[in-house]
């Protein structure tokens, strides 16, 4: 009998992969707070900044460049979940590595983010895979997913910290506070990968059964 989601999270081998995530995702967060404390301080020791006709020229890159990582963000989640029950409706037994098109897009997005994907963490039980079933290949591409989404928005708020170094606009400090708060609420939390857990397995229990009924289309665009 398949375990359900509340005891797979339950399993030592998925406690260690939440703790290692939410470890990274820390440490990525205290390292955007660590250069908002240090360009702050930095500044306050500068001389004042000549205005400039192109004053606030590095904001406005580093505003668009955060909508450009947010708008990234939102694809390689669509499209790394939709892949990934795709692959597990059609074999249930599946090794999930990532595909060159996303393994490629992930290194040009974040070539640190790119390191982690489709690996599983060192020191991991490969026999939880058997145990856990679905469960724990969702597990390991909600992993890959945080921590690349998570680094998206690292980018722009390092940034944004240095548009405020050369700039000191106030905006771009307003901008990169944002983008930390957000990084923060990337912290995955028992709840919150419970709740997605299930609401891709349903979503791949829809899409086996109709793949196991040929007369009826697929929409894997969910």
């Amino acid at each position: 009998m398949m375990p359900t989601v509340a005891e797979v999270l339950d399993d030592p081998e998925a406690k260690k992969l939440l703790r290692g995530t939410q470890i990274i995702v820390a440490a990525l967060c205290m390292g955007v707070m660590t250069f908002t404390i240090v360009s702050v301080v930095v500044t306050q020791t500068m001389p004042p900044v000549t205005m400039l006709p192109f004053s606030g020229f590095m904001l406005l890159f580093a505003l668009g460049f955060a909508l450009m990582a947010q708008i990234a963000s939102a694809i390689v989640t669509r499209f790394t979940l939709k892949a990934l029950r795709r692959r597990l409706a059609a074999s249930p037994n599946a090794v999930l590595q990532p595909s060159n098109a996303i393994a490629g897009a992930l290194m040009l997005l974040m070539p640190m983010a790119g390191s982690f994907a489709g690996q599983q963490p060192q020191g991991f039980d490969p026999s939880f895979m058997q145990r856990a079933g679905d469960i724990a290949h969702l597990l390991v591409g909600f992993r890959t997913l945080t921590i690349v989404t998570a680094a998206l928005l690292e980018g722009p708020a390092f940034l944004s910290l240095v548009s405020y170094i050369i700039e000191r606009h106030p905006g771009s400090l307003i901008l990169a506070g944002l983008l930390f708060c957000a990084l923060l609420l990337k912290i995955p939390t028992r709840d919150k990968l419970e709740s997605g857990l299930t609401e891709q397995l349903r979503l791949l229990e829809e899409e086996r059964g109709m793949t196991s009924q040929p007369n009826r289309a697929v929409n894997w665009e969910r």
